[in-house]
């Protein structure tokens, strides 16, 4: 898989891994 760039900056930071957990929270139902 190909990792996103990860922004620098603290507030898009905090941002994207609210993206990357509600997409793995999302994958992970969808398994159940």
């Amino acid at each position: 898989m190909n990792k996103p760039d990860i922004p620098v900056t603290g507030g898009q930071l905090i941002d994207w891994a609210k993206e990357q957990q509600q997409l793995l929270y999302l994958d992970n139902a969808r398994g159940e």
